[in-house]
């Protein structure tokens, strides 16, 4: 039997020249290809002066500075340190006194959300933990993230807590500050994520070179401050996907399309050690986790997964002559051969659950051979994106994602920011989507497609006050009073009952290439007035009355740096059509 070879005239040169042009810029390349014979033995390296060095001095449980009493768990604002992005707060873990030298606090950096360059959703007073270690040094991580602070560059105290609740829960209370640059200043801060970077060696670690590896962690139970600010992380995850099933989701015996079920008021027991800590018990025979693939080409991520005791569910894509290849390889597997954008919107309300999930998105437009914009950029572009929607989708207990290099070079740091924010926002569910819309938290929903009704629908909010004027006018035109107007919120004098006219107009971020993303409303009820937040433009729709209204400021979700001024066309009244 003759067996024709396989020759595959690929010439690489353009594409190995690329890379060393693009070397410099993407130093994050781990190079697998070297022998590591020469690597030496992790050694504990000198700390610089701006992370913790061994005591030289005693300790203090705590330490008055200026009238403020400064111990370990509390949280201090302290002049920004760009090196650490921005990182203008440290929460204390201890306090030294090195004679001669003065007092020091020692403690972990955190800085604004906003200041992650787009990977974060930039909410106000939202905190992360910025934990940098050396992978040359022994320490523990934790240890190796303090730095250190002289006493004298304190600004100040804050109410700080960590917490494990997905935002908005847990924020600073509504109402209680007045103006914007006062929540920002007094507010109550959050930190709810932990950005862990490791570094070569310390001293790449202080010359700012990129980190060897980097990750966004979401903080845990354990994490939070006290059991108000704690909540169940299974709790989380059946909000999420509906429950696990503990040694794979698939067992011969077990139907196939049985959906998870779970008890969402059951709180779990927050005092145990560790709600993930379940009995040790034997697998059952056969029983498997199940892989989704999406992008699956011929089917390299399912052949490797299915290698590694996985069963291959589900695979997606569009390629005629991959998917022939993938359906004669797993024939057993359910196969998609459509757009990806299709998959994501046929089926809205599908139940379909995986236990890991693969994603292999085009690389072509950010690779380093790509050199002149292609038919397919835009399609490609989007395609990432889409990563977004089809975790949302299939809802897996973790997934991996596979892209070129080329990725993390600098002028695409938008691109990778931008992937990176879109698996760390919050999902809204149905009922928070419809009360952003303008529905009342009562309104019913029927049948099936509820998202789709939602978003298809004209804001009630907006109706009612565009009808409300249009009622005044009709009333106005037939001469008619009306005995209900006095009590509506829409009546009073003319200058109340016109709506200003404002243009929109975003403010730049002291950072001019970071991500910009919308800010703050300002809803000004009459000259002068306040600042508000969008929240309501009617005092009566908030429960308000008039002059409450005016001494009162929401404040907005959204960071200070955006501040925008909104201001609506009158079009006076509508066309006498009678």
């Amino acid at each position: 039997m003759h067996i024709e070879p396989i020759i595959i005239n690929d010439d690489d040169g353009d594409e190995e020249r690329q890379e060393q042009y693009l070397a410099p810029g993407v130093s994050t390349v781990i190079d697998l290809t070297g022998d590591d014979s020469s690597h030496k033995p992790r050694v504990p390296s000198r700390a610089s002066s701006l992370h913790s060095a061994p005591p030289l001095g005693c300790h203090l449980s705590e330490f008055r500075y200026c009238g403020v009493l400064l111990k370990t768990g509390v949280a201090v604002e302290m002049p920004a340190i760009p090196e650490l992005h921005q990182a203008s707060f440290l929460y204390i873990k201890s306090i030294m006194h090195e004679p001669g030298h003065g007092v020091f606090l020692s403690g972990l950096p955190l800085t604004r959300t906003r200041h992650l360059r787009g990977m974060l959703p930039r909410l106000r007073n939202e905190l992360c933990l910025i934990h940098e270690a050396s992978n040359d040094d022994c320490r523990p991580a934790d240890e190796q993230a303090l730095i250190r602070l002289e006493v004298t560059k304190v600004i100040g105290t804050r109410a700080l807590y960590f917490t494990n609740a997905d935002f908005p829960e847990k924020r600073y209370p509504q109402g209680v500050h007045s103006t914007v640059s006062e929540i920002e200043q007094k507010g109550i801060l959050v930190c709810r994520w932990r950005y862990r970077l490791a570094y070569r060696n310390l001293p790449a670690r202080g010359k700012s070179q990129p980190p060897e590896e980097f990750g966004l962690e979401h903080l845990n139970r354990k994490d939070a401050s006290s059991p108000p600010y704690r909540v169940s992380d299974v709790k989380r995850r059946n909000i999420w996907r509906g429950g696990k099933t503990r040694g794979g989701a698939f067992h011969p015996h077990r139907p196939a399309d049985r959906e998870f079920t779970v008890d969402l008021e059951l709180e779990p027991d927050l005092a145990c050690p560790s709600e993930s800590e379940d009995p040790w018990e034997d697998r059952r025979p056969q029983q498997q986790y199940t892989f989704a693939d999406m992008f699956c080409g011929a089917g390299g991520a399912s052949c490797g997964a299915e290698m590694a005791g996985f069963l291959v569910k589900l695979g997606c894509d569009n390629s005629p002559h991959a998917c022939e290849t993938y359906r004669h390889r797993f024939s057993g597997s359910e196969l998609r051969q459509m757009d990806i954008f299709q998959f994501i919107l046929e089926g809205a309300d599908c139940t379909v659950r995986v236990d890991a999930m693969h994603l292999s998105p085009p690389c072509q437009f950010w690779s380093p051979a790509h050199t002149i914009p292609g038919a397919n950029d835009d399609a490609n572009i989007a395609s990432l994106f889409s990563c977004h929607e089809l975790i949302k989708k299939l809802r897996p207990r973790l997934f991996t994602l596979e892209q070129t290099f080329g990725i993390l070079h600098p002028r695409f740091e938008h691109y990778f920011n931008a992937l990176i924010h879109g698996f760390t926002q919050r999902y809204f569910n149905l009922r928070e989507y419809a009360t952003l819309q303008g529905f009342p938290v009562d309104y019913e929903f029927r049948s099936s497609n509820v998202k789709k009704q939602i978003g298809n629908a004209f804001p009630p909010c907006v109706v009612k006050t565009l009808y409300k004027h249009i009622e005044r006018w009709l009333l106005n035109t037939d001469h008619i009073r009306c005995l209900e107007d006095a009590n509506d919120g829409f009546s009073g004098s003319e200058e109340a009952k016109s709506i200003d006219a404002h243009v929109l107009e975003v403010d730049s971020d002291e950072d001019d290439d970071q991500l910009e993303y919308l800010g703050q409303r300002v809803l000004p009820s009459s000259a002068g007035s306040p600042v508000s937040d969008g929240y309501s433009s009617r005092p009566h729709e908030m429960g308000f009355d008039t002059q409450s209204q005016r001494d009162v400021t929401f404040p907005p979700c959204i960071d200070a740096n955006q501040r925008h001024h909104i201001r609506y066309v009158d079009l006076t009244g509508p066309i006498d059509l009678t």
